[in-house]
């Protein structure tokens, strides 16, 4: 019984293994997956041929496949349609926002009713009936699921990053504390977890601006890039850095962390602990919120996207003021780093030309002339490119077990 059962219950697994083989691959060979995934051509052959059932693998052509260097073609296969799905749950300060991504782009658009916030298990059975019906309605199947943080995520992928004392006992004077025990309740219960047990496969936690910069990496506006910085506006600041066609995120998980960056001495405290950070000089932690104090009047997130379309000159004298404010900090990381490009939120539309204009105008008195003169700073070409990041995002990222 026990030998009878051992094979079913690996199959699952080994197939899973066959899959991740294929990243970064556009099409492999069975020699190729029994040199990656360290099976013998027997196993590989029958996970071939019930991938290739099940709809998660295609085979290619012959013709169109390698060519071979002598006797007959051998076949080649390259995840379907199917294979690539993955579901991402983007976590605003408002409602979740859930969204399918294959290689055809993201689709089954979503929002949460129930609040991330709230209790976990009201939360996950949300995501469940989501995900459930976004699958029925579409006839695909996410292999796993892409849980995007507006906060850092620690280097293991664990849970938000320490980022100072609001994770601590004391909080300093003037922060937000509903904010910091949701964070130190994070910290305890590992998010994932239980979204895994209620949805049955694997979640991935990863810092939302982190991903945005993955997806540009990959299939937008630094796809040539060797490194590259992406500077998230819209929805709060931040920069995610990608290096090798992967995220940096640093010992801690912090790196590109650029609003908790101190730029005026004795300033006020900013929720991680320090004095002056660039966080607490604007006007808002996203420019819904910086809109509605600038204009004194309350604001909704479409009503701010109909701003950036056509920005005013108000909203363009903030937008250039704000690029001015982030270039001094924005100035060491280029420095250091010397990136190929600089990608500004695509989510700015409009409102990146009086951005980047701010932006360009300080950063050069900054910098080193010459990483400040091969620097190109570009519009970001996704104007979804967290779901291109989630799609993108390697399989070695760490993730809670099924």
């Amino acid at each position: 019984m026990t030998a009878a059962r051992g094979p079913r219950s690996t199959a699952p697994v080994l197939g899973r293994a066959l899959l991740a083989a294929f990243e970064g691959h556009d099409r492999l060979r069975r020699v190729d997956l029994m040199a990656a995934t360290g099976l013998s051509r027997p196993v590989v052959t029958a996970l071939l041929g019930k991938l290739v059932a099940d709809g998660l693998l295609t085979p290619v052509p012959p013709e169109d496949g390698p060519a071979p260097v002598r006797g007959r073609p051998s076949p080649a296969y390259r995840l379907a349609r199917a294979a690539t799905c993955v579901a991402l749950l983007r976590l605003f300060r408002g409602p979740t926002a859930f969204t399918l991504v294959t290689a055809d782009g993201p689709t089954a658009h979503r929002t949460l009713d129930v609040p991330w916030t709230g209790p976990w298990p009201d939360w996950c059975a949300a995501v469940r009936d989501v995900l459930g019906a976004a699958e029925a309605a579409t006839g695909l199947h996410a292999r796993h699921v892409v849980l995007a943080l507006p906060l850092p995520v620690d280097a293991a992928g664990d849970g938000p990053a320490r980022i100072g004392r609001p994770f601590g006992r004391q909080l300093p004077p003037g922060a937000p504390a509903p904010l910091a025990a949701l964070l130190r309740r994070w910290r305890q219960e590992d998010p994932r977890d239980q979204l895994s047990r209620t949805l049955g496969r694997t979640v991935h936690l990863v810092n939302d601006a982190n991903l945005a910069a993955l997806g540009e990496a990959h299939h937008g506006a630094a796809v040539c890039a060797s490194s590259s910085l992406h500077l998230s506006v819209r929805d709060g600041l931040g920069a995610g850095i990608v290096i090798g066609g992967r995220i940096h995120h640093g010992a801690l998980g912090t790196a590109g962390e650029i609003a908790h960056i101190p730029v005026v001495e004795d300033g006020p405290y900013c929720l991680c602990g320090k004095r002056g950070c660039l966080a607490t000089q604007t006007l808002g932690a996203d420019l819904t919120t910086a809109f509605s104090a600038l204009y004194r009047r309350a604001l909704t997130r479409t009503d701010v996207d109909a701003m950036l379309r056509a920005p005013d000159a108000t909203a363009n004298r903030y937008l250039d003021d704000l690029g001015r404010l982030l270039a001094r900090p924005l100035a060491s990381t280029i420095t250091m780093l010397n990136p190929d490009v600089l990608v500004i939120d695509p989510e700015l539309r409009a409102g990146h030309e009086a951005f980047t204009r701010g932006l360009a105008t300080r950063i050069a008195p900054f910098t080193d002339p010459d990483p400040a003169g091969t620097l190109r700073i570009v519009p970001g070409a996704l104007p979804e490119a967290h779901a291109y990041g989630a799609l993108s995002l390697p399989r070695t990222t760490p993730a809670s077990p099924l």
